[in-house]
């Protein structure tokens, strides 16, 4: 359904070539699924089974569906491996839904005593349901696919039985060929699950084999002989060109994050590394998605597969512990944004922020407010100070990781509380990842993504795709912070030994004394020695939009019965209300938007400031003392509409709700702006007559306009 002008065919062809290959059934989901969106499907437009389009009469144009244009084929055809998907579910071959069965103790399941004491030891005492369930299978020898949420413990649930199977053969001499070769798609990934089975089983003998080190060390351990190979696509190509690496002994063979290789393109590199492996192997394919080419490649590669649905019917495809959070932020606010949620939401762990750039990424990490506490990762650190920062981030060293998307991938920090997007994903899947980063392994994360104005609409699409729901809750107030800090910060203060602090004590009186006021001079200290703990300077207390992110600007809220609203219609009519409702104020309005008979926008704190009272707010740095990021909830009244109440809102309605009302004012405006015009040719770009919003125009319509123009001899003239 194409709402754009069906002149314009170039945009219109790719997505109906992409819904044809969408099932009749996928279809009308499909059709169905769109109307949150603002998708106008008019009711002449029918389905038959001989054509999938039936009659495309009276599709019309609305502002929302130039996104869906843009995307054309390459988005058509992801909703309908979507769809195939769902469809897959009701293949008999596929494992029932388990994602809801409680996690197993471990003597409950038949592992060896070496095992279980090694687990032990790393403090796991039971399992999660992917890797109980996935057992027995697996030690089998079958060929399984397993679609299985990130964070799930998909690592343990593979190495497991390998190990298991290893450690029976006692044939294992100096020189083996490996037993066991795992494929992942980054390099901090494979030498995560490296270091797992080390973890799991030291007596098993591990490998990785990954790019931008010295190929020589690799090769010295793959000749000593090994159990298992972990390693890149790029890299196990070299060895197996090079003839460093023989295969042929190899009986388990693992693709994890098996849509992950897909994106990054090294689906020709996986292929041509199984064409050397035996075709006895047993193959299990892993993955947080499942996209056609995992299908194709188990319907290529596997035997007798097996499916596991870890995700089952739930249409939420992230971890259920996560909390997902989205905050309306400028370019130019990321620092002093992250700075906030971090202190907000951080609770004092360790914080993963995802960007774009490799410049983002330097720039976030120098600034000041995070200099002392970030370190960074992108693609032109070495690979020595990757593994060394990975290293101190994992220990606690410093507790804020920056990094582009790319050189994220694959970082497997267990207890990482909280994830920061600066920008939305461009698919649902780049954010399943990212925010798969925290809430791993049953606890508890928050993932936040910034957006800018505009990007309501992927941040809506990323909802029904995913089965989540974003809250608006805007850049943490300065006021709410010191909350979440403080218990941080006592536990800092109580760390520092007596001998220290006897120190310091003669310090501590000095600077009391300088503070002026003796009567508050040791509480004063106190304050500004907490505040400092907590990361608080001058200036990070100005205000930040709900709406728009922008620094100095106040979201307001205005709400009003039908009747009242009436009153006031268009965005003109609204603005001719304020001044009415306070005279005094010059209203500098930013960005509007109606939900219902609910006005949300943004104006200028002082002009918020002097709506509360004039002599709470003062321009100069230090002299504020009431600030309007401190007064979320409060609410007040004109007295020239006593009806309409005013307030500034703790959080925005739900995504959802703002991209339906700013499709609506598109939708209007678009129809205002094409009262009374001529009809005009489709050659010419417009819109033919018959997909008129007001339907087909008659000949009576066609009423001619005054315009002017300027002549040769710059004088305007006018005509009929």
């Amino acid at each position: 359904a194409m709402q754009v002008s069906m002149s314009r065919s170039w945009r219109v062809q790719p997505l109906i070539s992409g819904l044809k290959q969408v099932s009749g059934s996928s279809l009308r989901k499909l059709v169905a699924g769109q109307s949150s969106r603002a998708l106008s499907l008019h009711s002449s437009c029918t389905y038959s089974k001989t054509s999938r389009f039936g009659s495309l009469q009276a599709i019309h144009r609305t502002a929302s569906l130039q996104a869906v244009a843009k995307r054309g084929l390459q988005s058509a055809r992801r909703v309908a491996d979507e769809m195939e998907e769902e469809e897959d579910r009701t293949d008999p071959k596929v494992a029932q839904d388990i994602s809801s069965d409680p996690n197993t103790d471990l003597e409950e399941v038949p592992l060896s005593k070496k095992v279980k004491a090694k687990l032990k030891e790393c403090g796991i005492t039971s399992l999660f349901p992917v890797q109980v369930k996935t057992f027995q299978t697996l030690m089998d020898g079958k060929d399984v696919v397993v679609r299985s949420r990130t964070g799930s413990g998909k690592t343990i649930a593979f190495a497991l039985p390998v190990i298991e199977k290893i450690l029976a053969n006692k044939t294992r001499k100096h020189g083996r060929l490996p037993s066991c070769l795992v494929i992942a798609p980054t390099r901090e990934l494979a030498i995560q699950i490296d270091r797992e089975f080390t973890r799991i089983q030291p007596e098993v003998a591990s490998t990785c084999v990954y790019g931008g080190v010295s190929i020589g060390m690799q090769v010295s351990a793959l000749r000593k002989g090994v159990d298992v190979v972990v390693g890149t696509p790029g890299r196990l190509i070299d060895h197996l060109v090079n003839g460093t690496l023989d295969v042929s002994a190899v009986e388990t063979f693992i693709l994890d994050e098996a849509d992950e290789m897909l994106k990054m393109g090294f689906q020709d590199d996986v292929e041509r590394i199984i064409e050397y492996l035996p075709p006895s192997k047993q193959t299990n394919l892993w993955s947080a998605t499942m996209p056609t080419w995992v299908k194709d490649l188990a319907q290529k590669y596997c035997k007798d597969v097996v499916f596991f649905d870890m995700v089952g019917n739930d249409s939420t495809r992230t971890s259920i512990t996560i909390e997902h959070i989205a905050i309306a932020c400028g370019y130019d606010s990321h620092a002093n944004a992250i700075s906030r949620v971090v202190k907000k939401y951080g609770k004092g762990g360790r914080v993963l922020v995802f960007c774009r750039t490799k410049l983002e990424v330097d720039r976030l990490a120098n600034h000041p407010s995070l200099k002392t506490t970030a370190r960074v990762i992108h693609g032109d650190v070495s690979q020595l100070q990757r593994e060394r920062t990975l290293q101190d981030f994992r220990s606690g060293k410093f507790l804020i990781l920056v990094a582009t998307d790319v050189a994220a991938r694959g970082i497997d920090v267990p207890e990482v509380e909280l994830v920061i997007q600066t920008c939305v994903p461009e698919d649902s899947n780049t954010f399943v990842h990212r925010s798969g980063r925290t809430g791993r392994a049953g606890r508890k994360g928050v993932s936040v993504v910034f957006y800018s104005g505009g990007e309501e609409r992927d941040l809506l699409e990323i909802e029904e795709e995913l089965g989540i729901q974003f809250h608006l809750p805007g850049c943490p107030k300065s006021v709410s912070i010191p909350d979440a800090e403080l218990s941080n910060v006592i536990s800092s203060l109580q760390s520092v030994p007596e001998n220290v602090v006897q120190k310091f004590l003669p310090l501590s009186l000095v600077a009391a004394d300088k503070l002026g006021d003796k009567n508050m001079a040791e509480n004063r200290t106190v304050a500004a020695a907490l505040a400092l703990l907590a990361g608080f300077q001058g200036g990070d207390h100005a205000a930040i939009s709900l709406l728009s992110g922008r620094i100095g600007m106040v979201t307001l809220q205005v709400n009003m019965d039908r009747k009242t609203s009436s009153r006031f219609r268009g965005v003109r009519g609204f603005i001719d209300m304020l001044k009415a409702a306070f005279p005094e104020i010059q209203w500098t309005v930013g960005k509007i938007v109606k939900v219902k008979d609910t006005y949300f926008f943004d104006i200028s704190e002082e002009e918020i400031m002097k709506v509360l009272g004039e002599e709470e707010y003062s321009s100069e740095e230090g002299s504020s003392t009431t600030h309007a990021d401190d007064l979320a909830g409060r609410s007040f009244k004109s007295p020239e509409f006593p009806d309409v109440q005013f307030m500034i809102p703790e959080s925005l309605p739900s995504v959802g709700d703002i991209v339906e009302s700013m499709a609506m004012s598109s939708e209007r405006r678009a129809s205002f702006s094409d009262r009374g015009r001529p009809d005009r040719r489709p050659s010419s770009g417009g819109r033919p007559r018959d997909f008129s919003p007001r339907g087909p125009r008659r000949e009576f319509d066609r009423v001619p306009r005054e315009r002017s123009f300027r002549d040769r001899d710059g004088e305007y003239s006018r005509y009929r």
